[in-house]
């Protein structure tokens, strides 16, 4: 997807906890885009990060999120 997104003339920011993964986007896409390694399972992390984003770039346009949390005590539906 982001392929697509920065082919439309998007600016991306994202996040992930995995330090490995956000050097291989930054080497891939290059500094046009904001990538940073966040422990998305901190709540203040994650606000931290949101903060510092939309103060550099602004409020998103489109918010994208795959991460979750699972409760094996909980049915899915």
């Amino acid at each position: 997807m982001i392929d697509e997104f920065i082919y439309s003339g998007w600016h991306i920011a994202g996040c992930a906890r995995s330090l490995e993964i956000i050097k291989t986007l930054r080497d891939e896409y290059g500094h046009d885009h904001d990538f940073q390694s966040v422990d998305v399972s901190n709540e203040s992390e994650v606000a931290d990060w949101s903060k510092k984003i939309i103060q550099r770039y602004g409020a998103p346009d489109l918010l994208i999120n795959n991460a979750s949390v699972y409760d094996q005590h909980r049915p899915v539906r």
